[in-house]
């Protein structure tokens, strides 16, 4: 078989993905063995403690980094359940998972009813003849989690670092509903982040608003996160530590003018009627 073009695995908060990428001729083959993965992983002990020192690795990089560190304070403070969990492994299970987790794991949420099977280039019909034949290995629904519970809350990070990141949200809407398209539209009103390389993003409700409040350097951006059954929205700075306050009041500021109304602010952005 002609080597794989890319290949890998991605994962977020609620869903794992495998991913290959093949000539046409190879998608039986390929198939054959992205199925063997997802459905039947093998978990070689000695395999699974070879990684333990990237597990620590992750961990480490993670940390250097105040917007992981930030994002993942976030949802510890904001649910009381599973959103709540770390995309990174607890320091106390570093070297201590087993095969057997794994597998328990696997097991309990790698299901025909949790799981999809996507395919781009390649016809419908054969997609749907390989999803029958092998995801009725893993027939079944699987382990159902609980629905995530927001609670609110507050998590201080300390550091030595001159910058001071900081995410104000409240809950919002799960992915799909119409809320959470409102949500969306909200967000780029307010701004969503820079569209330009290393712009200024002048144009952004929130940066128009924070620059009336401080002359030190800053960044912000309308924070939007929507999850199958809950959501996350608010605004995200960044800035010096003796401009904090005044930054994230500037920015909530913005978002309270929309919430209440503003036309003005909201239409600023078209051309004047004639």
């Amino acid at each position: 078989m002609r080597p794989l073009r890319t290949r890998g695995v991605t994962s977020s908060r609620e869903n794992m993905v495998y991913t290959v990428d093949c000539l046409r001729d190879d998608f039986d083959t390929v198939m054959e063995y992205l199925i063997n993965v997802t459905t039947a992983p093998e978990f070689r002990p000695w395999e699974v403690s070879d990684l333990t020192p990237r597990v620590k690795r992750d961990n480490a990089q993670a940390k250097q980094s105040a917007q992981i560190d930030l994002l993942e304070a976030l949802h510890e403070a904001a649910y009381k359940n599973a959103l709540s969990n770390s995309l990174y492994c607890p320091n106390h299970m570093v070297g201590n998972i087993t095969s057997e987790h794994l597998h328990q794991f696997v097991q309990n949420n790698f299901t025909s009813a949790r799981m999809a099977l996507v395919g781009l280039g390649v016809d419908h019909e054969v997609l749907t003849q390989v999803g029958e034949q092998f995801l009725n290995i893993r027939s079944g629904a699987g382990t159902m989690g609980a629905a995530a519970q927001y609670r609110g809350g507050e998590v201080r990070v300390p550091g030595l670092g001159a910058l001071v990141h900081s995410a104000v949200v409240s809950e919002s809407a799960a992915a799909g509903s119409g809320e959470a398209l409102a949500f969306s539209v909200l967000q780029h009103i307010l701004g969503a982040g820079l569209h330009v390389k290393r712009g200024s993003c002048t144009s952004s409700k929130l940066v128009q608003g924070v620059t009336k409040a401080t002359a030190d350097p800053f960044d912000v951006s309308a924070f939007n996160a929507s999850y199958s059954d809950s959501g996350l929205f608010g605004v995200y700075t960044i800035s010096q530590s003796a401009a904090a306050a005044d930054v994230i009041k500037a920015a909530l500021a913005e978002v309270k003018a929309v919430a209440d109304g503003d036309v003005t602010r909201l239409t600023s952005l078209g051309p004047r009627p004639s």
